[in-house]
């Protein structure tokens, strides 16, 4: 499955490479991270448009039907003038993945809580880590909206909103072991590596550790990455993985 953020589609693909179908989702704006569970369903980020604007963490089929909804939340005011930077940023509030038995991990933001809810959208597990937060200076806010929006000009009519720290986290990765490696802003010393929490099946705190790439797929004692070669090109690399715990 491949999502096409720039067309509105999402494709799918054999995996010998053949096209098989494709359809719009242009109904769900902001269609994010889609993550697929053994069953062929799509778990999915988007916004809901409407009197109100929401954002939605959901599950659908592989045909875009709405199977069930897991989480909702008022988004952006409509027209918004006063906007929170990682929440835009970041297209919706949520940060999601399918972990073991196809339960989906899931949290909010603003808070260092991870829910973690079996197919059918009970809730079986919540995980709650005391977080102080890293500050947020008015340099690094600077370099933010830069990064964002480039030499322009923030327009008049638009205040940009930050909070006092950093969110507890920025994206989820399961492996298949149930493992839910959690990434933080913190970084190392030398600012090359971001640290991720790592919580077992159960929802026990293991490890910390520190990772130069962000893991895109964890599968049978393997890590598969994405990062830049000498050249400047963008390669796919696959790493063993032990565990000595």
């Amino acid at each position: 499955m491949v999502n096409d953020l720039y067309q509105f589609r999402v494709h799918f693909f054999s995996l010998d490479g053949k096209f098989l179908r494709q359809f719009s989702n242009s109904t769900m704006m902001m269609f994010r991270r889609p993550r697929v569970d053994s069953e062929g369903h799509i778990i999915v980020g988007h916004v809901n448009v409407g009197d109100e604007i929401e954002a939605v963490l959901k599950k659908i089929d592989s045909d875009l039907n709405p199977v069930l909804t897991l989480a909702k939340r008022p988004f952006v005011s409509k027209p918004p003038t006063t906007i929170e930077y990682f929440e835009i940023r970041r297209s919706t509030n949520f940060v999601w993945d399918v972990a073991l038995e196809d339960n989906i991990v899931w949290g909010i933001f603003n808070k260092y809580e991870i829910f973690v809810q079996n197919p059918g959208g009970k809730l079986i597990r919540k995980i709650v880590r005391e977080y102080d937060g890293i500050e947020i200076t008015k340099k690094e806010e600077e370099k933010l909206i830069k990064d964002w929006i480039g030499n322009n000009p923030v327009p008049p009519q638009l205040t940009i909103k930050f909070p006092k720290v950093y969110p507890p986290f920025i994206r989820f990765t399961c492996d298949e072991k149930g493992r839910i490696f959690v990434q933080t802003y913190e970084k190392t010393e030398d600012e090359e590596e971001d640290y991720y929490d790592v919580f077992d099946s159960e929802g026990k705190y293991i490890v910390r550790i520190s990772l130069k790439y962000r893991p895109q797929v964890w599968k049978s004692k393997k890590l598969y990455i994405i990062e830049e070669n000498e050249e400047g090109f963008q390669v796919v690399k696959r790493y063993k993985v032990y565990w000595d715990l």
